[in-house]
C-alpha cells in the first residue's frame, strides 16, 4: 500500500472486492482521528491499484475537488492479568494469613490497568490446610480480593510439621476487565505459591524413674536415668542439660563432690562423665528412701518462641538396699574361784548391732569366733579344746558347752584372756 500523498495517491476501485485494512499496534486501543484522507475518483483516467497525482482536482480531472477523511476507533478488549510465583514463610505451629500482594498481581497489557478482583485456586496443598474463613478451600474456588484483604485466607501447617517447600498450591489471577469482545480476565498460566515452615523447638520430655543402690554405696547417674525423649521435633534434639527442680530430703545429691542446689543446671556432659551422684546417709536403707525432681532441657534452643525445657518436673526415686553391717562385742572381765570353771553365756560377749537397727527383723547373735586362745588354763567346747579361729555357735553357748577352766591351784588377777 505504501505511504500515499496527494501527488502520489493510491487508486482504489469501488467494486466491492477492494478493501482497506487497519491493524492497530499490539494491545492498543483508542481513536485515530482523520487517520485516512481521500478524494472521489470517477475512474476516467488511471488504473485501480496504481498511483496518481490528485493535487489538481476538479474540472475535467478524474478526482473530486473536496477531500474527506475517516477516523478509526479501536475498542478496548481486556488482556489477561499476570500473577507471579511466590514463597512465603511461616513458623511451625503458626498460621500464615495471605495478603493480596502475596499473589504478585499485575496487568501489563492493558493501557489502563485493571484491578485484582479474585484469586482462583487451581490446586490444593498436599500438606497442611488452606482455609477461607475457617472452611477448607476447594479446587477452582474463587477467593475475592475483599476476603483476602480481610485476612480470611489462611494456611496452617500440620502440628509440629516444618521444612523448606513444606507445601504449595496453584492459583490464577482474575482482574476486573471482564470478557466483553473476547476479553480475557483470568491469568492464562497457573502460578505456584510455596510455603516454607520454619522449625520451632518443641519442649522435650523426661520420665519418672526409680533407681536402686546398696546401703553405704553412692549411686552414679547415667543419661538413661532421666528418660529423655523429644517426640515432637523432627529430627529430635539431644539432651543438653538436666535442671534439678527439687532436692532429696534424705541423703546427698552431689555434682563432682559438691552438693547440688535446687534449680541448678547439670550438663548432660557431666552426667555422661559420671559426675552426678547420690549418697545415702551411712547405714541408711529402705525402699523409697529419697527422691528429687528434674526437668530435661534439649539442644533446640528458644529461637522464634521455641521451648527447650520440659514444663513438667519428673521424679527420680531412690531405693537403698540393706547391706549387713558388722556387729560389735565388748570387753569383759570375769572373776571365778580357784579350781572352778566358768561356763560362758551369750551375755558375756556384749553383742550389739547398732548399725543395723533399721533391719527387719532385727539381727541376732549367731556365733562367736575365737581369734586367740588363753595362754593359761583351757577353753573347751563340749569337753574338747577350742582351736584358734574356731566358730562357736550361740546355740552351743546357750547349751552351756563353752567352758574355761584354770590350771589346778592357779589364781591371780589378769590370769588369762582370750579374744
Amino acid at each position: 500500500f505504501g505511504s500515499p500523498t496527494d501527488d502520489n495517491a493510491r487508486l482504489l476501485a469501488a467494486d466491492g472486492q477492494t478493501f482497506l485494512r487497519f491493524v492497530p499496534g499490539a494491545h492498543w486501543n483508542g481513536t485515530v482521528t482523520d487517520g485516512l484522507t481521500f478524494r472521489a475518483w470517477d475512474a476516467t483516467s488511471g488504473t485501480a491499484g496504481d498511483t496518481a497525482d490528485t493535487s489538481t482536482p476538479g474540472g475535467t480531472s478524474a478526482f473530486s475537488t473536496n477531500m474527506a477523511s475517516a477516523s478509526v476507533t479501536v475498542m478496548p478488549v481486556n488482556d489477561a492479568p499476570v500473577g507471579a510465583n511466590k514463597t512465603v514463610t511461616v513458623l511451625e505451629d503458626a498460621t500464615y494469613t495471605f495478603a493480596a500482594t502475596d499473589f504478585g498481581f499485575s496487568d501489563p497489557n492493558d493501557t489502563v490497568p485493571h484491578t485484582l478482583i479474585n484469586v482462583r485456586i487451581t490446586s490444593l496443598p498436599t500438606a497442611g490446610s488452606l482455609t477461607l474463613s475457617g472452611s477448607t478451600v476447594a479446587v477452582n474456588q474463587f477467593i475475592s480480593v475483599a476476603n483476602i484483604n480481610a485476612g480470611n485466607l489462611k494456611f496452617a501447617p500440620a502440628t509440629n510439621a516444618n521444612g523448606a517447600q513444606y507445601a504449595s498450591f496453584g492459583f490464577r489471577m482474575q482482574d476486573g476487565g471482564g470478557t466483553a469482545n473476547g476479553g480475557v480476565d483470568l491469568d492464562t498460566t497457573s502460578r505456584i505459591m510455596t510455603v516454607d515452615v520454619t522449625s520451632v523447638n518443641d519442649a522435650p520430655d523426661g520420665s519418672s524413674v526409680a533407681v536402686t543402690t546398696s546401703e553405704d554405696t553412692p549411686y552414679v547417674f547415667s543419661l538413661g536415668d532421666f528418660g529423655f525423649s523429644d517426640t515432637f521435633d523432627t529430627p529430635p534434639d539431644t539432651l543438653l542439660n538436666v535442671k534439678i527442680a527439687s532436692l532429696p530430703i534424705n541423703g546427698n545429691l552431689q555434682l563432682d563432690g559438691v552438693a547440688v542446689t535446687a534449680g541448678q543446671i547439670v550438663s548432660a556432659a557431666a552426667i555422661g562423665n559420671g559426675k552426678l551422684a547420690f549418697a545415702p546417709v551411712a547405714n541408711a536403707n529402705v525402699n523409697n528412701y529419697a527422691s528429687f525432681t528434674f526437668q530435661a532441657q534439649d539442644s533446640g534452643g528458644t529461637d522464634n518462641g521455641g521451648v527447650d525445657l520440659d514444663p513438667t518436673p519428673h521424679t527420680v526415686t531412690i531405693h537403698v538396699t540393706s547391706v549387713n553391717d558388722a556387729p560389735t562385742g565388748s570387753d569383759i572381765t570375769l572373776v571365778i574361784q580357784e579350781d572352778t570353771s566358768h561356763t560362758f553365756s551369750r551375755a558375756d560377749f556384749g553383742f550389739s548391732d547398732l548399725r543395723d537397727l533399721a533391719a527387719l527383723p532385727a539381727h541376732q547373735m549367731l556365733a562367736v569366733r575365737i581369734d586367740t586362745l588363753p595362754v593359761f588354763g583351757s577353753l573347751t567346747l563340749d569337753g574338747q579344746l577350742v582351736a584358734s579361729g574356731q566358730f562357736i555357735s550361740v546355740a552351743d553357748i546357750d547349751a552351756l558347752m563353752m567352758v574355761f577352766t584354770p590350771a589346778a591351784n592357779a589364781d591371780g588377777p589378769g590370769y588369762a584372756s582370750l579374744r
